[in-house]
C-alpha cells in the first residue's frame, strides 16, 4: 500500500512540493530557535555599523583610513559556542550570545597597497607598505571590541614614551573598550629592563643596552611596552586575559584570551589516519575504474566537463563574495588556479561515476542527457526539481527536529564553518549567492563520488542490495564531516541522512539527489535569513526568494511543456551505449552458460563397487565441455567426457546438439566405437565444416570386470593400476568428430577393452587442465596430471578431484583461466 502511495506521489510533485512546505515552514518557524546556532545572531549588528564603529576606532588611534579599502567578514567563536552549547544547550547558548556573550567575530581587515595609511602627526610620505605590515580590527556580534593588530615595520617613525606613560594609555584604552570584563586595575605595575616581571608588564627594546629616557622618538627600535590584565566572562566564569601592546603612543596590539576548558577546544574528527584510508582508497578505485573505463571506450566527458564547469564557476562565486568584489592582484591565482584543479578534478571523477552508474542503472542519468542534448525543459527536469526541493525541505525538517530532540537528551554542540574559524559564515546581503557558489560544488563533489561512483561501485561487486546501501551510507557518514560534534554523533546522523539520499537516488534519479543535497545544505543556511533582525539579511531574504522563485517557475514552466522528446535512448551517450552492447552480450553469455551447466549431469550415479566423482568448472566465457553419465542397470555405466573446439555460444550450442546425439543412441548398451561413428555422421551432417569435438566414450561393466573405451581425438584417460605401481596413458588411435564425414573415421577410431580390479583409477579430462597457463605462459602439462595422481592415489575419487583443481589454479595463480576444466575419475572399489 505504501509503495502504490509512492508511486501515486510521484505522477504529483507540484503536490509533494506543497505537502513539504506545508510541513516545513511550521517546524522550522517553531523548532529553529531552539535548535539552530544561527539563532543567536538575531538582532545581529550591521555590517555597516561595523565599517563606522572600525573607522570610528582608527580615528581614536589616530590612524586615517579614508582611502582604504575595508574587507568585513562574520565568524565563529567556535571554542565559546562548542561550550556553551554543550553545558547549556542550544537553546540557552543562543540567549547567552543575545545578552551579550562573545559568540561571533566581525573582523574588519583594511587593505590596498595603492591607498595611504597615515598616522597623524608623523610622516606623512609614508604609506602602508612603508608603515605597517596588516591592520586588523575584530569586534563581537554586538560591535564589542576584542582585537586589535596594527603590526607596524621595525623602520616605522614612531613617538618614544615612557612606561607610565604607556601603562596609562593601555589601562585608559581598556577601561573605555573593555569594561565589560570587570578588569581590577589596581595590581597593573611597571616593570623595567632589568626586571620585565615586575606586575604584569612586560617591556621589550631592540636595543641590547639600559633604557634610558632620550630623545629615541625618532629612533630605529622603538620600545614595545605589553600590558597583561585579567578579567573574567560573566556568562561562563572562564578567565579572561587580556593583553595590550603599546608602541610609542600607539596602541598596537589588543587580544583577548579566554581559558576554556580543554574538553570543549577543538572539534573531534575522525582519526587522521583512517581519513587517509579512505581518500586513499578512493584515489585507487578511481584511478582503475579510469584505466578500465578508458580502455574499453565506456567513458564520456560531454556531461563530466558541463558539471565541472558549473562547479568551477560555483567556486569563482564564493570567492568573488567573500571578498566583497574588491579587485587585488593576488585573488587572480584563487580566481583561476582554484577553479581549475577544482573543474578538473570534478571532471575526472563525474566521467568515471558517470560510467560506473550507467553500468548499473542507466535510467537514472536520463535527465543529464536531457540537459545536455539542450531539452532544458522537459517534463522530467521540471518534475526532479520540484521532487529535489521538497525532499531538501523534508530533511531541513527532519534535521531540525533531530537537533532539538539530541539537545535535549545529551551534551552537543553544532559547527556550520566546517573548519573551525577558518570559514565565514555569513556574509552579508549577498550571503544568498556566496552559499549558491559554495553549495553548487560541495553537492556535486559529493553526488559524483559517493552517489555516482562508491554506490555504483559496490553494486557492481556486491549481489545483496541491502548491504551495498549500508556500505555506501557509511561511507557518506565518514565521508562527510558532519555538523555535530561529538564526532561518532555526527556519523551516526549523517549516516541516516546517506540512507535517505539513496533511497532518493534509487527511486528518483541521480539528478534529483544532486538537487537534493544542494537544497538542504542550502536551506540549513538561508532559513536563519528570517531570523536575523538585520537590514543585510532582509535583502538577503530578497535574493533568497527570488533564487527560490525563479528555480521553481522554470520547473513549473518545464513540466506543463509539452514535451519534444519520448525516445530517452536516442539521446543517450555513444559510451553508454557501448555499456549496453556490452552488457547484452555478457548477459547472452550467461544465458548460455545457464544452459550449458543444466545440461551436465545435477548428481553423479550411485552404482555399488564404484567411487564417483565429476566436475565441470567453466571459464569466463562459455566453453564447449561436456560429460554425462548413462547407468544402464547395476552393473553397466557409461562414461562420455568431450570438448568441443573454440568457445562461445557456438560451442555450447554445439556441445547442446552432441549432448542429444549421444543420449539417443547410447540409450542401449553398444560398441563405444560405433556410437562414436554414428554421432560423427550426424554431426557432420548437421554441423558446418570447420567445427569439430573430441571426445571419449568409456563403458565400465561390473559383472564380468570389463572397461571397454574408444577415443575421437580427446586427451587419454590416466590409468592407474597394481595399487598404484602402474600409472600410464590410454590413448587409441581415432580422429575428433566432425572433421570427416564418416569412412575416415571409422577406419581410423579404434577400441579397447581391458580387465579391471579393485583399486583400479581412471582419471577423464579436458585440455583446460593440460593447457592451463601461469603468468610466464608456460603450460601444465599431462606429465603433471599424471604426477598428482601417482601421488594422490590412495584418496578417494573426490579429494583426488579437488587436489588436482587446487594444485592446477594455483599454477594459474592470478591469470586468467582461458578454457573450461572438466574431469571424471571412477575408481574401482
Amino acid at each position: 500500500m505504501l509503495i502504490r502511495n509512492c508511486e501515486s506521489l510521484m505522477k504529483k510533485p507540484v503536490i509533494v512540493f506543497l505537502t513539504s512546505v506545508i510541513i516545513s515552514i511550521p517546524v522550522v518557524y517553531f523548532i529553529f530557535p531552539l535548535a539552530h546556532p544561527y539563532y543567536a545572531l538575531k538582532n545581529l549588528i550591521t555590517e555597516q555599523e561595523i565599517s563606522l564603529l572600525s573607522d570610528s576606532l582608527m580615528s581614536e588611534l589616530n590612524i586615517n583610513t579614508e582611502d582604504l579599502n575595508k574587507y568585513i567578514n562574520l565568524y565563529s567563536n567556535s571554542d565559546l559556542l562548542r561550550q556553551t552549547q554543550i553545558e547549556s544547550g542550544i537553546e540557552n547558548s543562543n540567549k547567552q550570545i543575545q545578552e551579550g556573550m562573545w559568540g561571533y567575530t566581525w573582523r574588519v581587515r583594511y587593505g590596498d597597497m595603492e591607498s595611504r595609511i597615515i598616522i597623524e602627526g608623523q610622516d606623512t610620505s609614508k604609506s602602508i607598505p612603508d608603515f605597517l605590515d596588516e591592520l586588523r580590527v575584530d569586534f563581537d556580534q554586538d560591535g564589542k571590541l576584542i582585537y586589535i593588530n596594527l603590526t607596524l615595520k621595525d623602520d616605522a617613525q614612531i613617538k618614544f614614551v615612557r612606561g607610565f606613560e604607556a601603562k596609562k594609555i593601555a589601562e585608559d584604552f581598556v577601561r573605555k573598550h573593555l569594561n565589560y570584563y570587570n578588569i581590577e586595575f589596581d595590581s597593573i605595575g611597571i616593570g623595567s629592563e632589568n626586571n620585565p616581571e615586575a606586575g604584569r608588564v612586560n617591556i621589550s627594546s631592540g636595543d641590547a643596552g639600559t633604557q634610558q629616557d632620550n630623545n629615541r622618538s625618532m629612533g630605529r627600535n622603538n620600545t614595545d611596552y605589553k600590558f597583561n590584565f585579567e578579567g573574567v566572562n560573566s556568562f561562563t566564569g572562564n578567565t579572561v586575559k587580556i593583553s595590550v601592546s603599546v608602541k610609542g603612543d600607539i596602541i598596537n596590539e589588543l587580544s583577548i584570551d579566554e581559558k576554556i576548558p580543554d574538553q570543549f577546544k577543538g572539534r573531534s574528527y575522525f582519526p587522521p589516519i583512517i581519513e587517509l584510508i579512505i581518500s586513499a582508497v578512493f584515489i585507487i578505485m578511481i584511478i582503475v575504474s579510469a584505466y578500465k573505463r578508458l580502455r574499453a571506450y565506456e567513458i564520456g566527458f560531454r556531461n563530466a566537463i558541463v558539471i565541472g564547469i558549473l562547479a568551477s564557476l560555483g567556486l569563482m562565486i564564493e570567492i568573488l563574495v567573500e571578498t566583497q568584489g574588491i579587485f587585488r592582484w593576488e585573488l587572480i591565482f584563487g580566481l583561476v588556479l582554484g577553479p581549475l584543479f577544482l573543474g578538473f578534478a570534478i571532471i575526472i571523477i563525474w566521467a568515471i561515476s558517470e560510467a560506473n552508474g550507467r553500468e548499473v542503472w542507466n535510467i537514472k542519468f536520463i535527465e543529464f542527457d536531457l540537459l545536455a542534448n539542450g531539452y532544458i525543459n522537459h517534463s522530467r527536469i521540471g518534475s526532479s526539481i520540484f521532487y529535489g526541493v521538497s525532499f531538501g525541505l523534508f530533511l531541513l525538517a527532519g534535521w531540525l527536529l533531530c537537533t532539538a530532540l539530541l539537545d535535549t537528551f545529551m551534551g552537543i554542540s553544532i559547527n556550520f564553518s566546517g573548519n573551525d574559524n577558518n570559514d565565514s559564515i555569513l556574509i552579508g546581503s549577498f550571503d544568498p549567492f556566496f552559499q549558491l557558489g559554495r553549495d553548487l560544488y560541495r553537492t556535486v563533489f559529493k553526488t559524483a563520488l559517493l552517489l555516482g561512483f562508491a554506490f555504483s561501485y559496490l553494486k557492481m561487486r556486491i549481489s545483496g542490495q541491502k548491504t551495498v546501501i549500508i556500505l555506501t551510507a557509511l561511507l557518506w557518514a565518514l565521508v562527510n564531516q558532519g555538523y555535530y560534534n561529538p564526532y561518532w554523533l555526527s556519523v551516526i546522523v549523517e549516516f541516516f541522512f546517506g540512507l535517505a539520499f539513496i533511497y532518493i537516488f534509487i527511486n528518483y534519479g541521480l539528478f534529483t539527489s544532486l538537487i537534493s543535497i544542494f537544497s538542504f545544505s542550502y536551506l540549513i543556511v538561508a532559513v536563519s535569513y528570517f531570523f536575523i533582525g538585520n537590514p543585510d539579511y532582509d535583502t538577503a531574504q530578497i535574493y533568497f526568494l527570488l533564487i527560490g522563485a525563479a528555480v521553481l517557475s522554470f520547473a513549473a514552466v518545464s513540466m506543463y511543456t509539452k514535451d519534444r522528446l519520448q525516445d530517452y535512448y536516442s539521446i543517450t551517450p555513444v559510451f553508454a551505449k557501448n555499456i549496453t552492447e556490452r552488457q547484452r552480450l555478457q548477459g547472452e553469455i550467461q544465458a548460455a552458460k545457464k544452459i550449458q551447466e543444466s545440461f551436465l549431469p545435477l548428481s553423479n550415479p550411485d552404482i555399488q563397487g564404484l567411487d564417483i566423482a565429476a566436475k565441470c568448472l567453466p571459464a569466463l566465457e562459455v566453453g564447449g565441455d561436456y560429460y554425462d553419465f548413462i547407468k544402464h542397470d547395476d552393473t553397466h555405466l557409461s562414461v562420455i567426457i568431450g570438448d568441443v573446439a573454440g568457445k562461445g555460444t557456438k560451442a555450447a550450442f554445439f556441445m547442446t546438439l552432441t549432448k542429444g546425439f549421444f543420449k539417443a543412441l547410447a540409450r542401449k548398451i553398444s560398441s563405444p566405437a560405433k556410437i562414436l561413428c554414428d554421432i560423427n555422421e550426424l554431426f557432420y551432417e548437421n554441423v558446418g565444416r570447420g567445427s569439430f569435438i573430441s571426445m571419449i566414450y568409456g563403458q565400465f561393466n561390473l559383472a564380468d570386470r570389463t572397461f571397454t573405451y574408444a577415443r575421437a581425438g580427446h586427451n587419454p584417460v590416466i590409468h592407474v593400476k597394481d595399487k598404484g605401481k602402474s600409472v600410464n596413458f590410454l590413448q587409441p588411435d581415432g580422429i575428433a568428430l566432425g572433421m570427416e564425414k564418416g569412412i575416415l573415421f571409422a577406419r581410423t577410431i579404434k577400441e579397447e577393452k581391458m580387465p579391471i580390479f579393485s583399486g583400479d583409477l581412471f582419471v577423464f579430462y579436458t585440455d583446460g587442465f593440460t593447457e592451463a597457463m601461469n603468468s610466464r605462459k608456460e603450460q601444465y602439462g599431462e606429465e603433471n596430471i599424471m604426477k598428482i595422481v601417482e601421488n594422490n592415489y590412495s584418496k578417494s575419487s573426490s579429494e583426488l578431484m579437488s587436489e588436482i583443481f587446487s594444485t592446477v589454479l594455483k599454477f594459474i595463480g592470478k591469470e586468467k583461466q582461458y578454457d573450461d576444466m572438466t574431469i571424471v575419475i571412477v575408481k574401482i572399489e
